[in-house]
């Protein structure tokens, strides 16, 4: 996945944990017909069992709504655009 939707500030804070939880970053998601819905960003460290790492973003909180609203499937296939406004991160489906 490339990152570069986040500047240097977002993903360190996304780095961070607090009480072992993974930091979260609120961000609106405006759907294919218009509607918004809030979800939370975080990002999640794999460790291997090589040592080396892979890293994901995942969306959590409302993004059930997403899916039901949008009729989504196991398999879909789904585009995520970030558009930054100000310093402000949203995101479009």
């Amino acid at each position: 996945m490339w990152n570069e939707f986040l500047e240097n500030e977002g993903v360190e804070f996304l780095k961070k944990k607090d009480r072992e939880r993974c930091n979260t970053k609120s961000m609106d998601i405006i759907e294919p017909l218009g509607k918004v819905e809030n979800v939370s960003l975080s990002r999640w460290e794999m460790k291997k069992k090589t040592g080396s790492c892979s890293v994901s973003f995942v969306l959590k909180g409302d993004y059930g709504l997403v899916v039901s609203n949008n009729d989504l499937r196991g398999g879909d296939i789904l585009q995520l655009w970030a558009v930054r406004i100000c310093a402000i991160v949203g995101s479009c489906v």
